[in-house]
């Protein structure tokens, strides 16, 4: 038997580089959002948290574009807690009983980078006259 999934998301921590026993590997969270329909019929975006593992030899050029917000293409296979089969089970911050998907990735692919949120991105060629500021006395009118 084989099984391998693919997810979409945004990066939620900048990957991190570690050493391992024969190899590097790197680790990062991944949130995947998905829209589904309450028991009140209203739409309800749900986000599920992976924790992503990549393994091998030269991952500092992945590892330089895993950035927080930047959205992925992971491919890999759930990996299972050793004793149960299940997804690892933990107590979170708050004290309550919680369960991590993990997954080892053989692929992974940058979609994009994230936007920068200090100034939206608005082309000159996409403002009209009402948007340009104009400085009067610097400005001389068509004879």
């Amino acid at each position: 038997m084989y099984h391998k999934v693919t997810v979409l998301g945004n990066v939620g921590t900048d990957a991190k580089l570690y050493d391992g026993i024969n190899s590097q590997y790197i680790r990062f969270s991944l949130a995947s959002n998905r829209l589904i329909r309450n028991s009140n019929g209203v739409q309800e975006e749900v986000t599920i948290w992976f924790n992503i593992t990549k393994s091998g030899h030269d991952l500092t050029g992945l590892l330089a574009q895993i950035t927080k917000g930047s959205r992925v293409l992971v491919e890999g296979v759930l990996v299972a807690d050793k004793l149960s089969g299940h997804p690892k089970i933990f107590t979170n911050k708050a004290g309550v009983a919680d369960a991590a998907y993990e997954i080892a990735a053989d692929n992974i692919v940058l979609i994009s980078h994230p936007l920068p949120k200090e100034k939206p991105f608005i082309s000159n060629l996409m403002k009209t006259d009402y948007d340009i500021d104009y400085d009067e006395d610097n400005y001389d009118e068509e004879e």
